[in-house]
């Protein structure tokens, strides 16, 4: 698709106002789009980039809680550089009891005034690539009024989703959101997996204000795209169901090519971190093809001292970092953290600027940003002691929140 035509038709509008609270103490201080990832990225990076790689340069970024950060980071590494997107920053009050459809339905006005046809409505808070222009062919293709992005997922995890029945069209047929597994229809061909909604969503745009305005005088409605919209559509308007699996990405081989993770709890985000190490990672940041942007600062390249004693294996380095003789296997290392020697640090996750002192032992933990670690700190080894200390998740990963002086005295 031409790409000066996408600009015409598709209006992005980004949705980035949820509280987090299942990623706390990550999101106390901190929007959860806002979020470090991956080194020097942010969450917010991922879907920012989708719509700039895929020519939709007309972006409305609607946030709420923790905007200030939010509105700052991108005020600093998007509306100043050079990516060409016109990003309007809107952020809603605090206490605003509104729904995801509400607060698109409060940018009416903004949405009446653009020249867009179609309207791409995103979540912040997803690490994925995607190429909006296919699911916008697919959607004109099938005179949808409304598309829905679909990706499998495990019966288990139904109840984090908006589950999605189809027919042989690729026509909605059904939809719960966040059912129980016994609830949760499985796909036909695939056993023990649900079609799970994406988040991500074209309407036409007459279809969208129609339905915005419908559901905003009914007092007994959520106001939620997933809890009231979809259901109210799709028995009887031409709702769609896009195929994830079918859009392609350049640059990316057929393992790699439809990754998605929602990262909205703290093992969902350690495990999207997890998925960037290895011989053969789940998500390739280096594809210049598709490249994701982020902040450009002018830190040092990392440095490693001592190196004939040091350990690394499989991790991931941003810049700025400090490595003495230490051991350091399956790790992401955000920028500017400092490890001394002979710590041991397997299977974590820390945000930036991070110093771990001399002798500690870390494992299966997540670090945020400006904490410090004692020299022979012990966490992750002892479950009992974590729990007392830290927040702890269901599979035993430990967080350690921001600015923390861990075994200082």
């Amino acid at each position: 698709m031409n790409t000066s035509r996408v600009q015409t038709k598709l209006l992005s509008i980004v949705l980035a106002g949820g509280k987090g609270n299942r990623l706390r103490p990550l999101t106390s201080h901190c929007a959860k789009p806002a979020i470090p990832f991956a080194g020097h990225y942010r969450i917010i990076d991922f879907v920012l980039s989708n719509c700039i790689n895929s020519g939709c340069h007309d972006v409305l970024l609607l946030s709420q809680y923790q905007a200030s950060g939010l509105h700052q980071y991108l005020q600093q590494h998007w509306l100043l550089n050079s990516n060409a997107a016109d990003i309007q920053l809107i952020a809603a009050p605090a206490d605003a009891n509104t729904g995801t459809a509400g607060a698109v339905y409060q940018q009416l006005p903004r949405i009446a005034s653009s020249s867009a046809t179609h309207l791409c409505v995103l979540s912040a808070d997803h690490v994925y690539k995607m190429d909006f222009r296919q699911m916008l062919d697919f959607h004109e293709n099938k005179q949808a009024c409304l598309t829905v992005a679909a990706i499998p997922v495990p019966v288990g995890l139904a109840h984090h989703f908006g589950v999605i029945a189809v027919n042989s069209d690729g026509r909605m047929t059904g939809f719960i959101e966040k059912p129980s597994p016994e609830q949760a229809q499985q796909m036909a061909d695939q056993r023990g997996m649900v079609l799970a909604s994406m988040g991500n969503y074209i309407f036409n745009r007459h279809c969208l204000l129609k339905v915005l305005k419908q559901d905003a005088v009914q007092h007994d409605s959520a106001h939620d795209f997933g809890h009231d919209i979809i259901p109210r559509m799709y028995p009887d308007e031409p709702v769609y169901v896009y195929d994830f699996s079918a859009n392609m990405i350049p640059g990316e081989d057929d393992t790699r090519a439809h990754y998605w993770r929602d990262v909205g709890t703290l093992d969902a985000f350690y495990q999207a971190h997890m998925d960037l190490l290895g011989p053969c990672p789940k998500v390739r940041l280096a594809n210049q093809s598709w490249p994701i942007a982020g902040p450009v600062e002018a830190l040092p390249p990392s440095y490693i001292a001592g190196s004939e004693h040091a350990e690394l294996h499989n991790c991931l380095l941003s810049a700025g970092c400090e490595l003495a003789n230490a051991r350091i296997r399956h790790s992401v290392l955000g920028p500017s953290c400092r490890i001394h020697q002979q710590a041991q640090l397997d299977h974590c996750v820390l945000l930036g600027h991070v110093d771990v002192g001399a002798g500690a032992r870390l494992q299966n933990c997540i670090i945020a940003e400006h904490s410090s670690i004692a020299p022979y700190s012990l966490i992750g080894h002892d479950p009992d002691i974590d729990r007392q200390r830290f927040e702890c998740t269901e599979s035993g990963i430990v967080v350690v929140p921001a600015n923390s002086r861990v075994g200082y005295h």
